[in-house]
Protein backbone atom coordinates (compact mmCIF):
# COMPACT_ATOMS: atom_id res chain seq x y z
CA UNK A 1 0.00 0.00 0.00
CA UNK A 2 2.88 2.16 0.68
CA UNK A 3 3.78 2.42 -3.05
CA UNK A 4 0.56 3.47 -4.07
CA UNK A 5 0.26 5.62 -1.99
CA UNK A 6 3.38 7.28 -2.89
CA UNK A 7 2.25 6.88 -6.91
CA UNK A 8 -1.26 8.44 -5.83
CA UNK A 9 0.53 11.71 -4.26
CA UNK A 10 2.86 11.86 -7.10
CA UNK A 11 0.06 12.02 -9.22
CA UNK A 12 -2.21 14.36 -7.69
CA UNK A 13 1.15 16.29 -7.68
CA UNK A 14 1.93 16.56 -11.55
CA UNK A 15 -1.62 17.35 -12.06
CA UNK A 16 -1.58 20.46 -9.71
CA UNK A 17 -4.01 18.76 -7.05
CA UNK A 18 -1.41 18.95 -4.18
CA UNK A 19 0.89 21.87 -3.36
CA UNK A 20 4.21 20.96 -2.58
CA UNK A 21 4.14 21.78 0.71
CA UNK A 22 1.35 19.09 1.43
CA UNK A 23 3.60 16.24 -0.11
CA UNK A 24 3.95 13.25 2.11
CA UNK A 25 6.48 12.49 4.86
CA UNK A 26 9.59 11.01 2.64
CA UNK A 27 8.69 12.05 -0.73
CA UNK A 28 11.00 14.22 -2.78
CA UNK A 29 9.48 17.70 -2.85
CA UNK A 30 9.52 20.50 -5.00
CA UNK A 31 12.30 23.49 -5.09
CA UNK A 32 11.14 25.51 -1.89
CA UNK A 33 13.04 28.70 -2.99
CA UNK A 34 10.30 30.54 -5.03
CA UNK A 35 9.36 33.56 -5.00
CA UNK A 36 6.84 35.41 -2.86
CA UNK A 37 3.91 33.29 -4.27
CA UNK A 38 -0.31 32.30 -3.90
CA UNK A 39 -0.26 29.22 -4.89
CA UNK A 40 2.09 26.71 -7.26
CA UNK A 41 0.72 24.24 -10.05
CA UNK A 42 2.82 21.32 -11.66
CA UNK A 43 0.49 20.21 -15.02
CA UNK A 44 3.26 17.93 -16.76
CA UNK A 45 6.56 15.71 -16.33
CA UNK A 46 9.46 13.99 -18.35
CA UNK A 47 8.96 10.67 -19.32
CA UNK A 48 11.13 9.80 -16.36
CA UNK A 49 9.84 12.50 -14.16
CA UNK A 50 12.91 13.71 -13.53
CA UNK A 51 11.75 17.22 -14.73
CA UNK A 52 8.13 19.09 -13.62
CA UNK A 53 7.00 21.73 -15.18
CA UNK A 54 3.80 24.04 -14.19
CA UNK A 55 3.46 27.73 -13.21
CA UNK A 56 3.61 29.92 -10.11
CA UNK A 57 0.95 32.18 -9.08
CA UNK A 58 2.76 35.30 -7.80
CA UNK A 59 -0.75 37.57 -7.10
CA UNK A 60 -4.44 37.15 -8.78
CA UNK A 61 -3.46 38.48 -12.09
CA UNK A 62 0.37 37.14 -12.57
CA UNK A 63 1.69 33.78 -13.20
CA UNK A 64 4.89 32.35 -14.27
CA UNK A 65 6.31 29.49 -15.92
CA UNK A 66 8.48 27.41 -14.47
CA UNK A 67 10.52 24.06 -14.60
CA UNK A 68 11.73 21.70 -11.40
CA UNK A 69 14.62 19.71 -11.78
CA UNK A 70 17.18 18.00 -9.50
CA UNK A 71 15.76 20.13 -6.31
CA UNK A 72 15.94 23.50 -8.25
CA UNK A 73 13.46 25.47 -10.16
CA UNK A 74 14.04 27.67 -13.14
CA UNK A 75 11.77 30.55 -14.17
CA UNK A 76 10.94 29.89 -18.10
CA UNK A 77 10.95 33.87 -20.09
CA UNK A 78 7.56 34.64 -21.80
CA UNK A 79 7.31 37.47 -24.05
CA UNK A 80 7.37 40.92 -22.47
CA UNK A 81 4.24 42.05 -20.99
CA UNK A 82 2.36 38.95 -20.36
CA UNK A 83 0.84 38.61 -17.34
CA UNK A 84 0.22 34.67 -17.75
CA UNK A 85 2.65 32.51 -18.70
CA UNK A 86 2.11 28.96 -18.09
CA UNK A 87 4.62 25.39 -18.72
CA UNK A 88 1.76 22.93 -19.68
CA UNK A 89 4.44 19.71 -20.98
CA UNK A 90 7.51 18.60 -21.24
CA UNK A 91 9.05 16.41 -24.25
CA UNK A 92 10.37 12.85 -23.71
CA UNK A 93 13.69 13.99 -21.69
CA UNK A 94 12.74 17.08 -20.39
CA UNK A 95 14.14 19.31 -22.98
CA UNK A 96 11.32 20.92 -24.98
CA UNK A 97 8.63 22.24 -22.77
CA UNK A 98 5.25 23.63 -24.51
CA UNK A 99 2.54 26.00 -22.85
CA UNK A 100 1.24 29.46 -23.20
CA UNK A 101 1.24 33.30 -22.52
CA UNK A 102 -1.44 35.75 -22.54
CA UNK A 103 -2.55 39.42 -21.47
CA UNK A 104 -5.10 40.06 -23.78
CA UNK A 105 -4.95 37.31 -26.71
CA UNK A 106 -2.75 33.90 -26.00
CA UNK A 107 0.18 32.65 -27.50
CA UNK A 108 1.07 28.93 -28.01
CA UNK A 109 4.95 29.09 -26.71
CA UNK A 110 7.84 26.51 -27.22
CA UNK A 111 11.00 26.71 -24.78
CA UNK A 112 13.94 24.62 -26.03
CA UNK A 113 17.47 25.67 -24.62
CA UNK A 114 17.93 29.31 -23.49
CA UNK A 115 14.88 30.92 -25.77
CA UNK A 116 11.28 30.37 -26.81
CA UNK A 117 9.54 30.06 -29.73
CA UNK A 118 6.06 31.49 -30.84
CA UNK A 119 4.12 28.79 -32.84
CA UNK A 120 2.12 29.91 -35.68
CA UNK A 121 -1.83 30.87 -35.12
CA UNK A 122 -4.55 29.22 -37.07
CA UNK A 123 -6.61 32.18 -37.72
CA UNK A 124 -5.66 35.68 -39.08
CA UNK A 125 -8.71 37.95 -37.90
CA UNK A 126 -8.37 36.32 -34.29
CA UNK A 127 -4.84 35.35 -33.37
CA UNK A 128 -5.11 33.81 -30.49
CA UNK A 129 -3.50 29.90 -29.70
CA UNK A 130 -2.26 27.52 -26.40
CA UNK A 131 0.38 24.32 -26.58
CA UNK A 132 -1.33 21.80 -23.37
CA UNK A 133 1.14 18.58 -24.92
CA UNK A 134 4.47 17.41 -27.15
CA UNK A 135 5.65 14.61 -28.28
CA UNK A 136 8.81 12.19 -26.95
CA UNK A 137 11.30 13.92 -29.17
CA UNK A 138 9.60 17.45 -28.81
CA UNK A 139 8.74 17.85 -32.83
CA UNK A 140 5.16 17.59 -32.42
CA UNK A 141 2.58 19.81 -30.34
CA UNK A 142 -0.96 19.94 -29.70
CA UNK A 143 -3.71 22.52 -28.03
CA UNK A 144 -5.81 24.67 -29.44
CA UNK A 145 -6.31 27.72 -32.09
CA UNK A 146 -8.86 30.04 -33.03
CA UNK A 147 -10.00 30.50 -36.42
CA UNK A 148 -10.84 33.44 -38.02
CA UNK A 149 -14.76 32.70 -38.00
CA UNK A 150 -14.99 34.55 -35.00
CA UNK A 151 -15.01 33.66 -31.12
CA UNK A 152 -18.39 31.99 -31.20
CA UNK A 153 -16.97 28.30 -32.07
CA UNK A 154 -13.55 29.61 -33.20
CA UNK A 155 -12.03 27.39 -31.11
CA UNK A 156 -10.15 24.55 -32.94
CA UNK A 157 -8.18 21.59 -31.94
CA UNK A 158 -4.59 21.94 -33.62
CA UNK A 159 -1.42 20.01 -34.05
CA UNK A 160 2.04 21.48 -35.02
CA UNK A 161 4.76 19.72 -36.87
CA UNK A 162 8.57 20.52 -36.48
CA UNK A 163 10.34 19.99 -39.53
CA UNK A 164 13.80 20.68 -40.47
CA UNK A 165 13.67 22.91 -37.40
CA UNK A 166 10.91 25.04 -38.59
CA UNK A 167 7.22 24.79 -37.46
CA UNK A 168 4.50 24.59 -40.02
CA UNK A 169 1.30 26.70 -39.53
CA UNK A 170 -1.02 24.33 -37.44
CA UNK A 171 -3.04 21.19 -38.65
CA UNK A 172 -7.10 21.79 -37.77
CA UNK A 173 -7.99 18.85 -36.46
CA UNK A 174 -11.81 20.36 -35.08
CA UNK A 175 -13.89 18.54 -38.14
CA UNK A 176 -17.30 17.02 -38.83
CA UNK A 177 -20.31 19.14 -36.90
CA UNK A 178 -18.33 20.25 -34.02
CA UNK A 179 -18.93 23.84 -32.83
CA UNK A 180 -15.56 23.81 -31.24
CA UNK A 181 -12.66 21.81 -30.17
CA UNK A 182 -9.37 21.47 -27.73
CA UNK A 183 -6.69 19.07 -27.72
CA UNK A 184 -5.09 18.64 -24.37
CA UNK A 185 -2.61 15.24 -24.82
CA UNK A 186 -0.79 12.99 -27.27
CA UNK A 187 0.53 9.85 -27.15
CA UNK A 188 4.58 9.29 -27.13
CA UNK A 189 4.71 9.76 -31.26
CA UNK A 190 2.22 12.70 -31.63
CA UNK A 191 0.55 10.60 -33.86
CA UNK A 192 -2.63 9.98 -31.65
CA UNK A 193 -4.03 13.31 -30.01
CA UNK A 194 -6.88 13.20 -27.49
CA UNK A 195 -9.22 16.40 -26.31
CA UNK A 196 -12.94 17.36 -26.06
CA UNK A 197 -14.92 19.14 -28.50
CA UNK A 198 -18.71 20.75 -28.29
CA UNK A 199 -21.39 20.10 -30.58
CA UNK A 200 -24.21 22.55 -31.89
CA UNK A 201 -26.10 22.19 -28.37
CA UNK A 202 -23.09 23.46 -26.44
CA UNK A 203 -22.38 20.15 -25.06
CA UNK A 204 -19.18 18.51 -24.38
CA UNK A 205 -17.82 15.09 -25.45
CA UNK A 206 -14.16 13.12 -25.22
CA UNK A 207 -13.17 12.69 -28.80
CA UNK A 208 -9.63 11.23 -29.86
CA UNK A 209 -7.91 12.21 -33.10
Amino acid sequence: MKFKYKSLVLAMMACGLLHEAQAANGLETLDNGLPSNIGVGVFGMSRDASVVVGAVRLDPYNYRAYVFSGGTSRELAGPAGDTQVIAQSASGNGQVVVGWSSKTTSRALVWEGSGYSELPHLGTTIQSSQAYAVSDDGNVVAGFSFSSSGYAGAMHAVRWLRTAGVWASPEDLNGGDFVSSRATAMDANGNTVVGYVGTAGYSEQAFRW
